[in-house]
Protein backbone atom coordinates (compact mmCIF):
# COMPACT_ATOMS: atom_id res chain seq x y z
CA UNK A 1 0.00 0.00 0.00
CA UNK A 2 2.91 2.63 0.91
CA UNK A 3 6.58 1.44 1.28
CA UNK A 4 9.37 3.87 2.52
CA UNK A 5 12.60 3.31 0.48
CA UNK A 6 15.86 4.47 2.56
CA UNK A 7 14.04 8.08 3.72
CA UNK A 8 16.32 10.44 4.96
CA UNK A 9 16.03 13.66 6.59
CA UNK A 10 18.48 16.16 8.40
CA UNK A 11 17.45 19.39 9.60
CA UNK A 12 21.10 20.88 9.46
CA UNK A 13 23.40 18.70 11.59
CA UNK A 14 20.99 16.80 13.17
CA UNK A 15 19.45 13.56 12.29
CA UNK A 16 15.09 13.48 12.13
CA UNK A 17 14.68 10.12 9.67
CA UNK A 18 18.12 7.81 8.45
CA UNK A 19 17.36 5.55 5.79
CA UNK A 20 14.32 4.20 6.98
CA UNK A 21 12.78 1.01 4.92
CA UNK A 22 9.36 0.39 5.87
CA UNK A 23 6.35 -1.79 4.13
CA UNK A 24 2.63 -0.84 4.84
CA UNK A 25 0.38 -2.52 4.07
CA UNK A 26 -3.15 -2.53 3.22
CA UNK A 27 -5.80 -2.22 5.74
CA UNK A 28 -3.55 -2.13 8.72
CA UNK A 29 -3.15 -0.35 11.38
CA UNK A 30 0.64 0.45 11.90
CA UNK A 31 1.42 2.42 15.49
CA UNK A 32 5.09 4.45 15.36
CA UNK A 33 6.01 3.99 18.85
CA UNK A 34 8.80 6.29 19.97
CA UNK A 35 10.56 9.15 22.33
CA UNK A 36 9.63 12.40 22.17
CA UNK A 37 12.35 13.83 19.29
CA UNK A 38 12.87 10.02 17.55
CA UNK A 39 11.68 10.85 14.10
CA UNK A 40 7.98 9.95 14.48
CA UNK A 41 6.21 13.33 13.29
CA UNK A 42 8.93 13.78 10.67
CA UNK A 43 8.38 10.79 8.81
CA UNK A 44 4.90 10.70 8.73
CA UNK A 45 5.28 14.22 7.17
CA UNK A 46 7.45 13.12 5.11
CA UNK A 47 4.62 9.87 4.38
CA UNK A 48 1.74 12.82 3.73
CA UNK A 49 3.90 15.15 1.17
CA UNK A 50 4.30 17.78 4.09
CA UNK A 51 8.09 17.66 4.40
CA UNK A 52 10.43 16.62 1.61
CA UNK A 53 13.27 14.13 2.21
CA UNK A 54 16.50 14.92 1.88
CA UNK A 55 16.82 11.42 -0.01
CA UNK A 56 14.60 7.71 -0.47
CA UNK A 57 11.80 7.63 -1.81
CA UNK A 58 7.74 6.99 -1.05
CA UNK A 59 5.75 5.01 -3.24
CA UNK A 60 1.96 4.23 -3.05
CA UNK A 61 -0.07 1.56 -4.56
CA UNK A 62 3.40 0.63 -6.90
CA UNK A 63 3.87 4.45 -7.66
CA UNK A 64 6.72 6.95 -6.75
CA UNK A 65 4.85 9.57 -4.70
CA UNK A 66 7.86 11.58 -3.77
CA UNK A 67 7.19 14.56 -5.51
CA UNK A 68 3.73 14.32 -5.34
CA UNK A 69 1.49 17.34 -3.46
CA UNK A 70 -0.42 15.78 -0.60
CA UNK A 71 -3.47 17.16 -1.88
CA UNK A 72 -2.81 14.43 -4.87
CA UNK A 73 -1.70 11.33 -2.44
CA UNK A 74 -5.20 10.53 -1.46
CA UNK A 75 -4.19 10.86 2.09
CA UNK A 76 -6.12 12.21 5.72
CA UNK A 77 -3.63 13.65 8.49
CA UNK A 78 -4.76 14.00 11.72
CA UNK A 79 -2.77 16.26 14.30
CA UNK A 80 -2.33 17.11 17.92
CA UNK A 81 -3.85 20.57 17.11
CA UNK A 82 -7.15 19.08 15.71
CA UNK A 83 -7.26 21.64 12.61
CA UNK A 84 -10.67 22.34 12.51
CA UNK A 85 -11.74 25.66 11.01
CA UNK A 86 -12.76 28.01 14.27
CA UNK A 87 -15.05 30.53 12.06
CA UNK A 88 -17.05 26.82 10.58
CA UNK A 89 -19.63 24.70 12.75
CA UNK A 90 -18.47 21.19 13.01
CA UNK A 91 -21.13 20.55 10.12
CA UNK A 92 -19.55 23.24 8.40
CA UNK A 93 -15.96 21.50 8.65
CA UNK A 94 -16.66 18.29 7.38
CA UNK A 95 -18.58 20.29 4.44
CA UNK A 96 -15.30 21.81 3.79
CA UNK A 97 -13.28 18.60 3.66
CA UNK A 98 -15.49 17.28 1.31
CA UNK A 99 -15.65 20.31 -1.05
CA UNK A 100 -12.52 19.74 -3.22
CA UNK A 101 -13.93 16.30 -4.34
CA UNK A 102 -17.10 17.97 -5.91
CA UNK A 103 -19.22 14.96 -4.84
CA UNK A 104 -23.21 14.79 -5.70
CA UNK A 105 -25.40 16.59 -2.72
CA UNK A 106 -26.93 13.08 -2.06
CA UNK A 107 -23.07 11.63 -1.41
CA UNK A 108 -21.93 14.74 0.75
CA UNK A 109 -25.33 13.91 2.96
CA UNK A 110 -24.61 10.76 3.29
CA UNK A 111 -20.74 10.72 4.22
CA UNK A 112 -21.51 13.28 6.79
CA UNK A 113 -24.16 11.21 8.51
CA UNK A 114 -22.24 8.18 8.26
CA UNK A 115 -19.40 9.36 9.93
CA UNK A 116 -20.95 11.45 12.36
CA UNK A 117 -23.36 8.96 13.69
CA UNK A 118 -19.82 6.23 14.22
CA UNK A 119 -17.73 9.21 16.05
CA UNK A 120 -20.74 10.39 17.79
CA UNK A 121 -21.09 13.78 16.79
CA UNK A 122 -24.41 14.33 15.29
CA UNK A 123 -25.60 16.77 18.31
CA UNK A 124 -23.13 18.14 17.86
CA UNK A 125 -22.97 19.48 14.21
CA UNK A 126 -24.27 23.31 14.91
CA UNK A 127 -21.15 23.99 17.35
CA UNK A 128 -18.32 25.90 16.55
CA UNK A 129 -14.24 24.03 17.89
CA UNK A 130 -14.01 26.94 20.23
CA UNK A 131 -17.58 25.17 21.86
CA UNK A 132 -16.16 21.75 22.21
CA UNK A 133 -14.61 19.66 24.93
CA UNK A 134 -11.10 18.23 24.03
CA UNK A 135 -12.44 14.83 23.83
CA UNK A 136 -15.77 15.89 21.47
CA UNK A 137 -12.84 18.33 19.19
CA UNK A 138 -10.44 15.23 18.32
CA UNK A 139 -13.38 12.83 17.76
CA UNK A 140 -14.77 16.03 14.70
CA UNK A 141 -11.14 15.51 13.29
CA UNK A 142 -11.31 12.00 12.94
CA UNK A 143 -14.36 12.51 11.57
CA UNK A 144 -13.57 15.43 9.33
CA UNK A 145 -10.30 13.40 8.08
CA UNK A 146 -12.13 9.91 7.60
CA UNK A 147 -15.33 11.96 5.74
CA UNK A 148 -13.53 12.20 2.60
CA UNK A 149 -12.39 7.76 2.39
CA UNK A 150 -8.89 8.63 2.26
CA UNK A 151 -6.51 5.61 1.46
CA UNK A 152 -3.88 6.24 4.05
CA UNK A 153 -4.96 7.94 7.48
CA UNK A 154 -2.04 9.46 9.07
CA UNK A 155 -2.48 10.34 12.83
CA UNK A 156 -0.16 12.43 15.49
CA UNK A 157 -0.31 11.80 18.62
CA UNK A 158 -4.29 11.77 18.97
CA UNK A 159 -4.61 11.13 22.60
CA UNK A 160 -2.26 12.56 24.19
CA UNK A 161 -4.07 15.09 25.72
CA UNK A 162 -7.18 13.50 26.41
CA UNK A 163 -8.16 12.29 29.86
CA UNK A 164 -8.17 8.62 30.71
CA UNK A 165 -11.72 7.93 30.27
CA UNK A 166 -11.82 9.63 26.74
CA UNK A 167 -8.85 8.08 25.73
CA UNK A 168 -10.69 4.38 26.30
CA UNK A 169 -13.32 5.68 23.77
CA UNK A 170 -11.61 6.90 21.48
CA UNK A 171 -9.22 3.77 21.38
CA UNK A 172 -12.22 1.59 20.80
CA UNK A 173 -13.64 3.81 18.41
CA UNK A 174 -10.15 3.29 16.60
CA UNK A 175 -9.49 -0.65 16.69
CA UNK A 176 -12.08 -0.51 13.87
CA UNK A 177 -12.00 1.84 12.32
CA UNK A 178 -9.97 0.40 9.25
CA UNK A 179 -12.88 -2.40 9.14
CA UNK A 180 -15.56 0.30 9.10
CA UNK A 181 -14.07 2.74 6.45
CA UNK A 182 -11.96 0.38 4.40
CA UNK A 183 -8.75 2.73 5.23
CA UNK A 184 -5.19 2.28 5.64
CA UNK A 185 -4.10 3.85 9.22
CA UNK A 186 -0.76 4.60 10.62
CA UNK A 187 -0.01 6.63 13.81
CA UNK A 188 2.67 7.97 15.92
CA UNK A 189 2.77 7.79 19.77
CA UNK A 190 5.22 7.83 22.64
CA UNK A 191 2.57 5.88 24.54
CA UNK A 192 3.03 2.26 24.80
CA UNK A 193 -0.74 1.52 25.72
CA UNK A 194 -2.27 2.83 22.80
CA UNK A 195 0.94 0.65 20.74
CA UNK A 196 -0.08 -2.51 22.08
CA UNK A 197 -3.91 -2.00 21.96
CA UNK A 198 -4.06 -0.60 18.40
CA UNK A 199 -1.63 -2.18 16.04
CA UNK A 200 -1.45 -4.84 14.00
CA UNK A 201 2.34 -4.33 13.63
CA UNK A 202 4.59 -1.40 15.86
CA UNK A 203 7.74 0.14 14.12
CA UNK A 204 9.96 1.70 16.61
CA UNK A 205 12.07 4.66 16.49
CA UNK A 206 15.12 5.55 18.15
CA UNK A 207 17.18 8.61 17.20
CA UNK A 208 15.59 8.42 13.63
CA UNK A 209 16.16 4.78 12.96
CA UNK A 210 13.65 2.37 12.75
CA UNK A 211 14.87 -0.15 14.92
CA UNK A 212 12.19 -3.18 15.15
CA UNK A 213 9.25 -3.47 13.56
CA UNK A 214 6.61 -6.73 14.51
CA UNK A 215 3.37 -7.23 15.83
CA UNK A 216 2.37 -6.46 19.28
CA UNK A 217 3.04 -9.37 20.82
CA UNK A 218 6.65 -10.15 19.25
CA UNK A 219 8.01 -6.41 20.18
CA UNK A 220 6.81 -7.25 23.37
CA UNK A 221 7.90 -10.71 24.06
CA UNK A 222 11.07 -10.49 22.20
CA UNK A 223 12.40 -7.01 22.33
CA UNK A 224 15.34 -6.59 20.52
CA UNK A 225 17.41 -4.25 22.88
CA UNK A 226 16.89 -2.96 26.90
CA UNK A 227 15.87 0.73 24.69
CA UNK A 228 13.00 -1.26 22.84
CA UNK A 229 12.01 -3.31 26.20
CA UNK A 230 11.90 0.33 27.98
CA UNK A 231 9.82 1.71 25.45
CA UNK A 232 6.99 -1.03 25.35
CA UNK A 233 6.58 -1.53 29.27
CA UNK A 234 4.44 1.34 30.82
CA UNK A 235 6.02 0.40 34.31
CA UNK A 236 9.48 0.47 33.19
CA UNK A 237 11.49 -2.97 33.50
CA UNK A 238 13.39 -4.13 36.47
CA UNK A 239 17.01 -4.13 35.40
CA UNK A 240 19.15 -6.77 37.36
CA UNK A 241 22.71 -7.48 37.55
CA UNK A 242 23.57 -10.84 35.76
CA UNK A 243 25.77 -12.12 38.57
CA UNK A 244 22.90 -11.50 41.21
CA UNK A 245 20.74 -14.56 39.44
CA UNK A 246 23.45 -16.44 38.25
CA UNK A 247 23.07 -18.16 42.16
CA UNK A 248 19.81 -19.33 41.40
CA UNK A 249 19.71 -22.98 39.00
CA UNK A 250 16.46 -22.28 37.20
CA UNK A 251 18.28 -19.06 36.00
CA UNK A 252 20.81 -21.01 34.25
CA UNK A 253 18.28 -23.52 32.64
CA UNK A 254 17.26 -20.28 31.12
CA UNK A 255 20.43 -19.58 29.75
CA UNK A 256 20.73 -23.00 28.67
CA UNK A 257 17.18 -22.69 26.37
CA UNK A 258 17.93 -19.84 24.79
CA UNK A 259 21.20 -21.82 23.77
CA UNK A 260 23.56 -18.71 25.29
CA UNK A 261 26.03 -18.13 28.37
CA UNK A 262 26.74 -15.97 30.83
CA UNK A 263 29.23 -14.70 28.90
CA UNK A 264 26.91 -13.69 25.97
CA UNK A 265 24.30 -11.43 28.55
CA UNK A 266 25.36 -7.94 29.74
CA UNK A 267 21.56 -7.13 30.73
CA UNK A 268 18.79 -8.94 32.50
CA UNK A 269 15.02 -7.13 32.58
CA UNK A 270 11.95 -8.60 34.09
CA UNK A 271 8.86 -6.46 34.16
CA UNK A 272 6.94 -5.45 36.97
CA UNK A 273 3.91 -7.53 35.28
CA UNK A 274 6.06 -10.45 34.99
CA UNK A 275 6.56 -10.90 38.85
CA UNK A 276 3.73 -12.65 40.94
CA UNK A 277 4.07 -13.74 45.05
CA UNK A 278 4.54 -17.69 44.73
CA UNK A 279 1.53 -19.70 45.01
CA UNK A 280 1.66 -23.78 46.64
CA UNK A 281 -0.67 -23.62 43.63
CA UNK A 282 1.51 -22.12 41.18
CA UNK A 283 2.49 -23.74 37.40
CA UNK A 284 5.17 -26.37 37.52
CA UNK A 285 7.93 -25.01 38.95
CA UNK A 286 10.31 -26.26 36.00
CA UNK A 287 8.49 -23.09 33.74
CA UNK A 288 9.03 -20.74 37.17
CA UNK A 289 12.25 -18.76 38.13
CA UNK A 290 11.54 -18.33 42.03
CA UNK A 291 13.59 -15.91 44.46
CA UNK A 292 13.23 -14.11 47.27
CA UNK A 293 12.83 -10.87 48.05
CA UNK A 294 12.23 -8.14 50.95
CA UNK A 295 8.60 -6.30 50.99
CA UNK A 296 9.42 -2.30 51.78
CA UNK A 297 6.55 0.03 50.29
CA UNK A 298 2.97 -1.17 49.29
CA UNK A 299 0.86 1.40 47.01
CA UNK A 300 -2.58 0.49 46.53
CA UNK A 301 -3.71 1.51 42.72
CA UNK A 302 -7.34 0.77 42.71
CA UNK A 303 -7.07 -1.92 40.46
CA UNK A 304 -3.75 -3.61 41.67
CA UNK A 305 -1.56 -3.39 44.83
CA UNK A 306 2.58 -1.50 43.20
CA UNK A 307 4.66 -3.20 45.92
CA UNK A 308 8.73 -2.27 46.34
CA UNK A 309 10.87 -4.84 46.91
CA UNK A 310 14.91 -5.49 47.40
CA UNK A 311 16.47 -8.29 45.48
CA UNK A 312 20.11 -8.07 47.75
CA UNK A 313 21.37 -4.61 46.89
CA UNK A 314 18.93 -3.97 43.95
CA UNK A 315 15.11 -2.11 44.14
CA UNK A 316 12.85 -3.92 41.64
CA UNK A 317 8.86 -3.64 42.09
CA UNK A 318 6.25 -5.97 40.58
CA UNK A 319 2.06 -5.97 40.99
CA UNK A 320 -0.26 -7.95 43.58
CA UNK A 321 -3.87 -8.70 43.32
CA UNK A 322 -5.82 -5.99 44.98
CA UNK A 323 -7.30 -8.04 47.60
CA UNK A 324 -3.91 -10.02 48.39
CA UNK A 325 -2.83 -9.97 51.39
CA UNK A 326 0.70 -8.07 51.13
CA UNK A 327 2.96 -6.85 54.13
CA UNK A 328 6.14 -5.68 54.17
CA UNK A 329 8.63 -8.56 55.02
CA UNK A 330 10.44 -11.61 53.01
CA UNK A 331 8.50 -13.43 50.43
CA UNK A 332 9.10 -15.19 47.75
CA UNK A 333 8.07 -14.52 43.86
CA UNK A 334 8.19 -15.77 40.64
CA UNK A 335 8.77 -15.04 37.40
CA UNK A 336 8.25 -17.32 33.86
CA UNK A 337 11.10 -18.18 32.29
CA UNK A 338 10.46 -16.98 29.15
CA UNK A 339 9.62 -13.58 30.60
CA UNK A 340 12.87 -13.07 31.53
CA UNK A 341 14.48 -10.83 29.20
CA UNK A 342 18.28 -11.29 28.25
CA UNK A 343 20.47 -8.71 26.17
CA UNK A 344 24.09 -9.15 25.37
Amino acid sequence: MLELKGVTKHFRKQIAVEDVRLSILEHEFLVILGKSGAGKTTLLRIMAGLQAADSGSVWMNACDVTRQPPAERKIAYVTQEYALYPQLTVHGNLVAALNPLRLPKAEVVRRIAEVSAWFQIESLAARLPSQLSGGQAQRVAFAKAVVRQPSLLLVDEPLSQLDCELRGELRRLLQTLNQRFSTTTVMVTHDPVDALSLADRIAVMEEGHLVQIGTPDDVYRSPESPSVAGLLSPWGVNWLPLELLMVFPAFEQILSSRKTGPQGITTVGIRPEAIQCAQSQAAPIMNLLEFAVEIGEIRNLGFSQLVHAQLGTHRLQFFADRNASVRPGRVSVQVAKADVLLFP
